[in-house]
C-alpha cells in the first residue's frame, strides 16, 4: 500500500513540474498538455478494459482528440498500413492465432492479403488511422512530441481532414507516447496508478478550460474584426 502510495506521487509531482514546463510556452500548451495528458491515460486504460467498456473511454478519447485538433501546438497525420481493408474470416483467424500487433501482421503478409479476392471485397481503410501529435513548440522551431495518440480513420473519417489532405507518419511505432514522467526512461513503462473515476474527472475539467480558451480566443476575434 506504502508503495503504491509512493508511485501516486511521484506521477503526482511529475506532473505538476510539466505543467510549470507547458505553462512557460503559453497558456494554450498548458490547457492542452493537461487535456492530453488525461486523455493519454484514458486511452491507456482502454486497451485492457471488456468491450463495453473500452467503447466508453474511446469515445471520450474521440471527444478529447476532436477538441485537441484544434489547438496550434497539435499535429494531424496519418498511418495507411501496407493493407487496410478489412480482413476476411480466413485471414482475421490467422492474425489472432499469431497473436501478434495487426499492424504488424498486415505489413508482414501484404503479398497474401492483396491476393486474397475475399480480402479485397471488404472495407477499405479498416485499419487506418489517424495521428494526433501535441508538440512543445509551434511555428518553424524544432518541436518535440509531448503526446501521440492514434485514433480509427472510420471514428473520425467527416470530422478530421480527409486522408489525401495529410502527411503520413514518419514512423509508426505501434503503441502511443505520452510524456508523463519527467525522466524519459519511464515514459514507456507507466503504473495504471490513478482510477477511472479520476481520469474521467480531471478529462472533462481539462476538457471544459480548453474549450472555454478556444471560444474565448474566437470572441477575441470576431471583436476585433467588428
Amino acid at each position: 500500500m506504502e508503495q503504491k502510495h509512493d508511485a501516486i506521487k511521484g506521477y503526482k509531482e511529475d506532473y505538476l513540474t510539466l505543467q510549470k514546463t507547458w505553462r512557460k510556452e503559453s497558456e494554450e500548451l498548458f490547457l492542452v498538455g493537461k487535456l492530453a495528458y488525461w486523455t493519454y491515460w484514458l486511452s491507456y486504460y482502454a486497451a485492457n478494459k471488456s468491450e463495453e467498456k473500452r467503447e466508453e473511454l474511446f469515445a471520450i478519447k474521440r471527444k478529447g482528440m476532436q477538441l485537441l485538433s484544434q489547438s496550434q501546438y497539435t499535429q494531424l497525420r496519418k498511418y495507411i498500413p501496407g493493407f487496410s481493408n478489412k480482413l476476411c474470416y480466413r485471414h482475421y483467424g490467422m492474425m489472432k492465432r499469431k497473436n501478434v500487433n495487426v499492424h504488424h501482421f498486415l505489413n508482414r503478409n501484404q503479398e497474401l492479403l492483396q491476393a486474397c479476392e475475399n480480402c479485397k471485397k471488404r472495407e477499405e481503410h479498416f485499419y487506418t488511422l489517424y495521428s494526433l501529435a501535441v508538440l512543445d513548440q509551434y511555428g518553424e522551431k524544432d518541436k518535440r512530441p509531448l503526446f501521440i495518440m492514434y485514433i480509427p480513420y472510420d471514428l473520425m473519417k467527416g470530422i478530421f481532414p480527409a486522408l489525401e489532405t495529410l502527411e503520413s507518419v514518419k514512423v509508426y511505432k505501434k503503441r502511443e507516447f505520452g510524456k508523463i514522467r519527467v525522466d524519459g526512461k519511464q515514459n514507456w513503462n507507466l503504473e495504471p496508478v490513478f482510477s477511472i473515476k479520476l481520469i474521467k474527472k480531471k478529462f472533462e475539467q481539462s476538457y471544459e478550460a480548453l474549450q472555454n480558451y478556444f471560444e474565448h480566443a474566437e470572441s477575441k476575434v470576431r471583436e476585433t474584426a467588428n
